[in-house]
C-alpha cells in the first residue's frame, strides 16, 4: 500500500488535474486527498465552469478529468459530451453515488475510464486513479517516443534528402538537383565545365591525389560562381555546371564572363599537400541559353569544343548531331531485323557501250523494308556507314557475296562488285570470294571495281590482292576515280581493265569547265594505257553526247537504267 502510494504521487506530480464538484463539503474533502497525490488540480464547481476552465487551459493541457454527474447548470454528461469534442483521448474518472448506476450506459458511451463510488472508499480510490495515472504515463512515454521517433525520422529524411541532391566529395548540389532546379525555371544559362585530361592527374597522384584537385577545384568555382550569380553543381568525376539564377544572361555577359573564368583559372593551382606538388589546371566549357533541355544542349556544345579543341563554345543548332545519333540508333536496328529476316537483296544497274547496248551490270546493296504500307529498297548511303560504326558491315557484304554469285551463275551477264580498301584487307571476305569464283566458275565474268580512296596507305596489298584475282581471270577496274586526291602512278601500278571516272565530274561536265577539262584529260591518259574509261552518274542526253565526244566508252547512270531487281533483270535477260 504504502509502496503504490509512493509510486501514485511520484507520477502524480507531472500531471494536471480538472477536478468539478457542485457540493462544497465533498468538493472539499476530496480536494483534500487529491491534492495529496497531484501537484496541480484545478477546481471546477459545476459543468458549466468545468468546461469553462477546460478550454480556457491552453498552456496548461489537462492530463485528467473526475467529475460529478448530478450538477447544476450543466451536469457531468453532458460536460464529458463537449469535452470530448475538444479532446477524445483525455482521461476521464466519474465520481458517482451508487443512486446514479441509470446514468453508466451513457458515460461508457462517453468512453470514460473509471468510476468512484461515493462515499469515497480509500482503497478503490487509489486503486482507480493507480489505474489512471498509469495509462496516461504510458500514454505520454508512447507520444514522447513517437515524437522521438518522428523527429530521427524527419532528421533521417533531411539527411537522405541532402544525399540525394549533393555531391559526397564536395558538398555541391549534383545532377539530380541540376534538373530538379531545370524543371521549376523558364529561363537557364547553363555552363558546363569539364576538367581536361582529369584521368592523367588520377594516375600520377592517385584518387586521393584527385579528389583533393577536385575539392580545390569546386573552392575555386564557388567563388567564381557565386559573386556573379551564378548556382554551382557538380556532374560527375571532373563536370562542374555553373547555373545562371539572372532570369536573362546577355550575349555580352557571356564574352565577358567565360574569358573571365580563364583568366582567374590560369592564376589557379591546386595543392596535393601528400605529394608537396601544385597541379594547374586546364578546361573546356560548353554553353547553353536554350529553354528547352538546356543540360543536353550544354552537354552537345561541351563535346563539340572537345572534339575541335576549343576553349569554350556555345550551343547552335549547326553543332547538334542528336538527329544523327537517332538516325544510326534506327538503321542499326532495321539493318539487324534486315539481316534475321533476310532483306538484304541485290539490285543491279546496267553498264552500257557507246551504242548503247548492255554490256554488263553493276551489283549494288538494298535493303528492302515497308514503309506507309508500300515496300520500298532503301541504297546504303543510308546506312552503310552506321553498317560499320555497329559492325554489321561484314555481315552485309558476307550476304552480298553469296546472292550477288548465285545470280551470276542462273543470268550468264558479266557482273562488277565493288570493294573498299577495308574489304581487300579483310580475309574472311577475300576467302569467300575465291571460294565462290570456283564454285560457281564465273572468274571471266567478273569485276572487282576497287573504290579510289585516300584511305589506301598500303598499295602492295591491293597489289597482291589484284594479281590474285587475274589468276583467277577476275578483271580489275578502279572506282570513284577523280573524286578527291588521285595519284596516277597507282593506275600503272595496278594496271585496271576499267577505269571509273567519279560521278561528280560527269554529272557536272555539262556546266564545269573544270570538270570537263579534267574528264578530257582522264580519257586521254588511258586511251594510251589501252583502260577503257566508264562514266557513272550519266542522267541526261546531254551528259551522254558530251563524254561521247570525249571518247568515254562505256555509260551508268539513269538516263539508261535506274537499278533493277533480280526479278526485273531474269524477266528481261529471258524475253531478250
Amino acid at each position: 500500500m504504502n509502496e503504490k502510494l509512493s509510486q501514485l504521487v511520484k507520477m502524480g506530480k507531472t500531471l494536471n488535474v480538472l477536478y468539478v464538484e457542485d457540493n462544497e463539503a465533498v468538493r472539499s474533502s476530496t480536494l483534500g486527498m487529491l491534492e495529496k497525490f497531484f501537484t496541480n488540480v484545478t477546481v471546477g464547481e459545476d459543468g458549466e465552469d468545468g468546461l469553462a476552465k477546460f478550454e480556457e487551459a491552453q498552456e496548461k493541457y489537462y492530463d485528467l478529468v473526475l467529475t460529478d454527474i448530478n450538477m447544476p447548470n450543466m451536469n457531468g454528461i453532458e460536460m464529458i459530451s463537449e469535452i470530448r469534442k475538444i479532446d477524445k483521448s483525455i482521461s476521464i474518472l466519474v465520481l458517482s453515488a451508487h443512486n446514479e448506476t441509470n446514468y453508466f450506459t451513457e458515460t461508457i458511451k462517453l468512453g470514460i475510464e473509471g468510476y468512484l463510488l461515493k462515499p469515497i472508499d480509500l482503497q478503490q480510490f487509489i486503486d482507480v486513479l493507480m489505474g489512471s495515472v498509469e495509462r496516461i504515463i504510458l500514454r505520454r512515454e508512447n507520444e514522447e517516443y513517437r515524437k522521438t521517433l518522428e523527429d530521427k525520422v524527419a532528421e533521417r529524411t533531411a539527411e537522405l534528402e541532402y544525399q540525394l541532391y549533393h555531391d559526397d566529395l564536395t558538398g555541391l548540389k549534383n545532377r539530380t538537383s541540376l534538373l530538379h532546379d531545370l524543371d521549376g525555371s523558364h529561363f537557364s544559362a547553363l555552363l558546363i565545365i569539364d576538367i581536361d585530361k582529369f584521368h592523367n592527374i588520377n594516375e600520377i597522384f592517385g584518387m586521393d591525389g584527385g579528389n583533393v584537385v577536385l575539392k580545390q577545384f569546386a573552392d575555386f568555382i564557388q567563388v567564381f560562381g557565386v559573386s556573379r550569380l551564378y548556382e554551382i553543381y557538380r556532374l560527375g568525376s571532373d563536370t562542374f555546371v555553373l547555373r545562371s539564377t539572372k532570369d536573362y544572361l546577355s550575349l555580352d555577359e557571356y564574352e565577358k564572363e567565360i574569358p573571365e573564368f580563364i583568366e582567374e583559372l590560369s592564376q589557379f593551382s591546386a595543392y596535393i599537400e601528400a605529394a608537396d606538388d601544385y597541379v594547374e589546371l586546364d578546361v573546356t566549357i560548353g554553353i547553353s541559353f536554350e529553354k528547352q533541355n538546356a543540360l543536353e544542349k550544354a552537354e552537345i556544345a561541351l563535346k563539340y569544343a572537345q572534339k575541335t579543341r576549343r576553349n569554350y563554345i556555345a550551343y547552335n543548332r549547326s553543332i547538334d548531331t542528336t538527329k544523327q545519333l537517332k538516325d544510326a540508333r534506327f538503321w542499326r536496328s532495321e539493318i539487324k531485323l534486315a539481316i534475321s529476316e533476310d532483306r538484304i537483296v541485290p539490285f543491279f544497274q546496267p553498264i552500257v557501250d557507246r551504242e548503247q547496248n548492255i554490256i554488263k551490270y553493276e551489283v549494288l546493296m538494298r535493303l528492302e523494308r515497308e514503309k506507309d504500307g508500300n515496300i520500298e529498297f532503301t541504297s546504303p548511303f543510308f546506312f552503310l556507314n552506321v553498317a560499320k560504326q555497329t559492325k554489321q558491315y561484314e555481315t552485309l557484304t558476307q550476304i552480298m557475296i553469296e546472292k550477288s554469285f548465285e545470280a551470276m551463275k542462273e543470268l550468264k551477264v558479266d557482273f562488277s562488285l565493288n570493294l573498299s580498301y577495308e574489304d581487300i584487307n579483310n580475309y574472311t571476305l577475300i576467302n569467300m570470294f575465291k571460294e565462290n569464283i570456283h564454285k560457281y566458275q564465273v572468274g571471266n565474268r567478273l569485276i572487282f571495281e576497287i573504290v579510289e580512296s585516300e584511305d589506301i596507305d598500303n598499295y602492295e596489298s591491293v597489289q597482291l590482292f589484284v594479281e590474285e584475282m587475274r589468276a583467277l581471270d577476275v578483271r580489275i577496274a578502279i572506282d570513284d576515280f577523280g573524286s578527291g586526291f588521285s595519284n596516277y602512278k597507282r593506275i600503272f601500278d595496278i594496271a585496271p581493265s576499267f577505269l571509273k571516272i567519279d560521278g561528280s565530274l560527269i554529272k557536272n561536265i555539262d556546266t564545269d569547265k573544270n570538270s570537263y577539262e579534267l574528264v578530257k584529260s582522264i580519257v586521254s591518259l588511258t586511251k594510251a594505257l589501252n583502260i577503257k574509261t566508264v562514266g557513272e552518274y550519266v542522267y541526261s542526253k546531254e551528259i551522254f553526247d558530251i563524254c561521247y565526244e570525249l571518247g568515254v566508252e562505256e555509260f551508268q547512270g539513269y538516263y539508261f537504267s535506274e537499278p533493277i531487281s533480280k526479278k526485273v533483270l531474269i524477266e528481261g535477260v529471258v524475253t531478250a
